[in-house]
């Protein structure tokens, strides 16, 4: 899906999703799921995924 097709669903400006995938801006949870619904994406899988891949950058000591 493209960024213009993405803000259209969401009705967001197009430069607001290209600063979140650039991660200039990050997203609250509330605009999430509102982004994971538009995308047809379980918003448990996506903060699974954050959560194992901050898993694998942390050192363990």
């Amino acid at each position: 899906m493209s960024q213009a097709a993405l803000a259209e669903k969401i009705t967001v400006v197009q430069s607001l999703i290209a600063k979140i995938e650039t991660g200039d801006r990050r997203l609250d949870i509330i605009e999430m799921i509102d982004y994971t619904q538009a995308l047809e994406v379980d918003p448990h899988e996506v903060i699974d995924l954050i959560i194992n891949q901050k898993s694998k950058n942390c050192i363990k000591i």
